[in-house]
């Protein structure tokens, strides 16, 4: 699994996600935004941390579940936009209820459905903060910039996958030459960590800084 950015920022343009995953064979690529908003249950509404994840997230990272599915995924048969929770979300909010899968819960002026319950070890894809929900991103719905994760194809390696982006990079510098972001050097970094339930003292700043930029 690795990380892909530009050296001047840590988010890619919603072009570049797509040229990446039309365009390069070394990798398969997946957009995650991070962002901080409420999430309306019954009644009750309360502060929670989202990834909006691409729909090919959970076949790229495979994070697995302990409950229900992840969308996009092949076991999940119901047409109705749904989302992921974290375990820790899941006993903390829900008591660990069994009977959570298909629960009406509201995001952002959204109507969804629980279809799934995250594996406890996985806790971000960006740590070190903590989420607690993932829901379907459907760029460029979202004017912020995309984090871009991939996982390599079989036999190929972090110089390979670089090459291979600056190719790409070139080709779209050369039709929007006006765009300085473009002229950043493309960073290729294997990206550990997420299946982790680590928290540390910068949570707090992090947000505050993500919610300003996004």
């Amino acid at each position: 699994i690795v990380r892909i950015r530009r050296q001047s920022a840590p988010f890619c343009s919603w072009a570049e996600y797509f040229a990446i995953r039309n365009d390069l064979h070394s990798v398969r690529v997946a957009a995650v935004l991070l962002f901080a908003t409420s999430m309306e249950v019954g009644r009750t509404d309360f502060d929670t941390t989202f990834e909006g994840v691409s729909s090919n997230f959970a076949q790229i990272l495979r994070p697995g579940a302990a409950l229900g599915a992840w969308f996009g995924s092949e076991s999940e048969s119901s047409a109705e936009p749904s989302v992921m929770i974290s375990y820790r979300l899941w006993k903390t909010r829900f008591a660990g209820d069994p009977g959570i899968l298909g629960k009406p819960v509201r995001i952002l002026n959204q109507d969804f459905r629980i279809g799934g319950v995250a594996l406890p070890q996985f806790t971000s894809t960006l740590p070190p903060v903590m989420s607690d929900v993932w829901m379907p991103l459907k760029p460029p719905g979202y004017f912020a910039r995309p984090n871009l994760i991939a996982r390599m194809t079989p036999g190929t390696t972090v110089a390979a996958v670089t090459a291979e982006m600056r190719v790409v990079s070139a080709r779209m510098r050369a039709a929007d030459p006006g765009n300085q972001q473009l002229a950043s050097p493309v960073l290729v970094r294997p990206h550990a960590g997420f299946m982790s339930d680590s928290r540390n003292a910068f949570f707090r700043p992090i947000m505050t800084l993500l919610s300003a930029v996004t």
